[in-house]
């Protein structure tokens, strides 16, 4: 029963996070499932706290199992060529049956020699989960994802605004020029997801944050009612201003109405923003000053974002679906 609520809970919590980060939760699945296993182990040393330690193992036995089964559509829509998801669901059931198989004749075979020694079924069992972790690992390391969540857009888009950067300081217009944007290959070699992914842009975004009297805002008064996002700046550092401090963190709302185009558009936005703050954070008149660099984004983002998103799809990239932000988290501005 606790098991349940737990995985329920959890499932409820995380949400759309599935679709998001699959390989990351995945991963996270497989962990937790070995951890159970260890933690059923120790009701054998311990039989006084069989109850507590029986429900422990259960909650993480279930929540490994819910977790592994909300990931592995999306995981497996990446195998499918050719609209074949019902072949390769057939295929991972041949395979897991396969392995619960092999698995269980290990077990068979060995359980004789470890008997109920403690120390003997520990080990085994850690030696066992490490493999199995580690195997996890790889076979996820190789997944290939062309949907956009925020470590996958900005590693994508980061390219594609150094690029704008550059050619808006040569004065060279959009028209006729192609972007080079990293491939679903490329993304797929760098992304990170064991330990949480760490931006290497000075500045931060956090998107749909909670609304508080820190936040600067940069988008004109006379757009709030038409625009599909906001753009503001959180001015709790004390040095915002301040030459060689570190730059401003950058807050991103989205509207409630706000298509992907939407969504992305603002993201690009916000990253022009961001490696413009790079290049120049302002010294003397900071709101001004900032309020100057957003409009300034703002226009290089319009400019150049048929020229992006042309980038995006002809490397495979989706574009019809991003999951760079929570819905249920979107502002609405009357």
């Amino acid at each position: 029963g606790i098991g349940h609520i737990v995985a329920i809970a959890f499932g409820t919590f995380i949400n759309q996070r599935f679709d998001s980060d699959p390989k990351r939760f995945r991963f996270q699945a497989a962990t937790l499932g070995k951890l159970a296993d260890s933690v059923s182990i120790l009701t054998l040393h311990w039989p006084q706290y069989f109850l507590p330690l029986s429900a422990l193992g259960g909650a993480f036995s279930r929540l490994s199992a819910n977790t592994g089964a909300s990931c592995r559509p999306k995981i497996y829509e990446t195998f499918a060529l050719s609209s074949n998801l019902g072949n390769i669901m057939r295929c991972m059931t041949a395979q897991t049956t396969a392995a619960q198989l092999l698995g269980t004749a290990m077990g068979a075979a060995v359980g004789p020699f470890l008997g109920s020694n403690l120390y003997a079924l520990m080990s085994s069992s850690i030696l066992l989960s490490a493999a199995t972790v580690f195997a996890c690992y790889r076979a996820t390391s190789v997944v290939r994802l062309s949907t956009l969540n925020r470590q996958r857009a900005e590693l994508v888009f980061q390219p594609a605004v150094a690029q704008i950067c550059a050619f808006n300081a040569k004065g060279i217009a959009p028209l006729g020029q192609l972007l080079d944007v990293p491939t679903i290959q490329e993304v797929q070699e760098k992304e990170v997801f064991v330990k949480p992914y760490n931006s290497e842009i000075a500045s931060k975004m956090e998107v749909n944050p909670p609304m508080t009297s820190s936040h600067l805002l940069l988008t004109p008064t006379h757009d709030l009612s038409k625009s599909m996002f906001l753009l503001a700046v959180c001015t709790r550092e004390s040095a915002l201003v301040q030459k060689g401090s570190n730059a401003p963190t950058i807050a991103l709302w989205y509207h409630v109405k706000a298509t992907s185009s939407d969504v992305l558009q603002g993201f690009l936005q916000a990253s022009l923003l961001r490696e413009m703050l790079q290049l120049q954070l302002p010294d003397d008149g900071a709101e001004t000053a900032l309020v100057h660099l957003c409009e300034r984004a703002k226009e290089l983002s319009t400019q150049w974002w048929p020229t992006v998103n042309d980038a995006i799809q002809r490397q495979g990239w989706q574009t019809d679906v991003v999951f760079l932000d929570a819905k249920d988290e979107r502002v609405e501005i009357e």
